[in-house]
């Protein structure tokens, strides 16, 4: 697969078949590209950058994400977000880490937006800019150029069933107001209004998908540490205003995606709304149920314990022989956005000991991550332990390349172990999602798991 040239040409010659939109009527779903920030795929690479330098950005996303899960709201953006006893500072981009392109409005403008599975809302920047970060490879979508957008007007359900999702009250005046705020303390505030997205498909018998009356956050305000290469977020989450909601019954309430390793670096990954065809085997996937709290729409599962070789280390490391202290329903958060999966502190130290234990080769510091488990990156694989993480229902085995993130330069690589200790939310993060199929049934409320090599097609 050839590299995309990411410039507002090539947006425009990837969409150019929406001259004639289609209308969104495709029982079998559709798939898109979804591409890694630090793949050479995207227009956050750069060959200059030092290998350890993108690890330890995207470790520190990983802290940033805890604090978007739990909600909490650091006083500036120096601010710290703690894993453990790390502390990390903001970095651009801090939403996620998969890229989609994707068109809004009619006629239809190509953008490039984060996916992000932790996220209720679909937003854009727009112009009248009161505050907008630089925007460079394609324009600020521009309301009054499209015939197809409309504000969605106060004393309508949308507008009162978004304050669910917003913490301010969703209205000024006729125009219902949004309000999406992230725990690196970004913003985007702005029109709540209805458009047309347009998807280029990698599957099906249709190559163009429009999708008309599209809730989204139409962004007349935003702020933080959003980066310039890309125009706003769809959110995957189960919230009302996610792209996966508001497609429902149309994708039989279903998407799913397969994530290929970073290293892997000329293959994109893979999201797909509606049933995935190859889930119909069904004696090599395992499912477990979606947990979802009280006025939250993030995806919890419920994590039982993993174990290192014949090893079972429970999640629960304080509970007595006799199970005096139940385990947690919706324990642990499923992310795509998240690099490494951050455990409790108590789980994760007995977790790291076995790893120690199971390993036969000595442990090495690696001067560049706040991952604490490392070794020399030339080291045998045949050394790492069987490890399988135990969800209700659900058993997955990982392989190295899921518990361990290349970390280092050319002229001395390091294998860390992808899991930190946290004090915060816990996170199954997307390294040990590598090289699956993972299907979210919203019905069903499961999450089911099929290991595979992503980049096949």
């Amino acid at each position: 697969m050839a590299a995309y040239n990411f410039s507002i040409v090539h947006l425009s010659i990837f969409f150019c078949y929406t001259i004639s939109l289609v209308s969104f009527v495709y029982g079998g779903g559709f798939s898109v590209d979804l591409i890694h920030r630090d793949s050479p795929l995207s227009p956050f690479y750069s060959s200059t950058d030092k290998a350890s330098d993108r690890a330890e950005s995207a470790i520190c996303r990983s802290i940033e994400r805890c604090s978007h899960f739990s909600k909490k709201k650091p006083s500036s953006e120096k601010s710290s977000n703690k894993l453990g006893n790390i502390t990390s500072t903001v970095v651009p981009g801090v939403v996620g880490d998969y890229l989609m392109l994707l068109a809004v409005g009619t006629p239809a403008l190509p953008l490039l937006a984060v996916a992000d599975t932790g996220s209720d809302i679909i937003w854009f920047q727009c112009t009248p800019c009161d505050v907008c970060f630089p925007q460079t490879i394609s324009a600020i979508f521009a309301p009054e150029n499209s015939s197809t957008y409309e504000n969605i007007p106060c004393a309508t359900k949308e507008c009162d069933a978004l304050s669910s999702v917003s913490n301010v009250v969703p209205c000024d005046g006729n125009a219902c107001k949004y309000n999406a705020s992230y725990g690196d303390g970004s913003i985007s505030i702005g029109n709540f209004a209805r458009e047309t997205l347009t998807f280029q498909s990698t599957e099906g018998t249709e190559s163009v998908i429009s999708v008309s009356n599209m809730a989204f956050g139409c962004g007349h305000n935003n702020t933080g540490i959003f980066s310039a290469l890309g125009a706003g977020l769809v959110g995957l989450d189960a919230g009302p205003f996610s792209l996966v909601s508001q497609l429902g019954s149309i994708i039989d309430n279903k998407f799913s995606y397969c994530l290929v390793n970073v290293n892997a670096n000329t293959t994109a990954s893979k999201l797909t709304f509606g049933s995935n065809p190859k889930l119909v085997d069904g004696s090599k996937v395992v499912s477990t149920p979606i947990i979802f709290k009280e006025n939250q729409s993030f995806y919890y599962l419920t994590l039982e314990a993993i174990s290192v070789g014949d090893i079972r280390v429970p999640f629960n490391t304080s509970a007595s022989s006799n199970n005096e202290v139940l385990l947690e329903k919706g324990n642990i958060v499923i992310d795509s956005g998240s690099t490494v999966t951050s455990l409790p502190a108590d789980f994760y130290a007995a977790f790291e000991a076995e790893m120690k234990k199971a390993i036969t080769v000595n442990p090495v510091i690696d001067p560049n991550t706040s991952l604490r488990l490392c070794y020399p990156g030339d080291s045998d694989p045949s050394s790492v332990p069987a490890v399988t993480a135990h969800f209700t229902d659900a058993d997955i085995v990982l392989n190295p390349l899921n518990l361990f993130k290349l970390n280092g330069d050319n002229d001395e690589l390091f294998a860390c172990l992808a899991f930190l200790p946290t004090d915060d939310v816990a996170i199954y993060g997307n390294i040990v999602q590598n090289n699956f199929i993972v299907e979210y049934d919203l019905v069903n409320k499961l999450v089911s798991f099929m290991s595979t090599d992503c980049r096949m097609p």
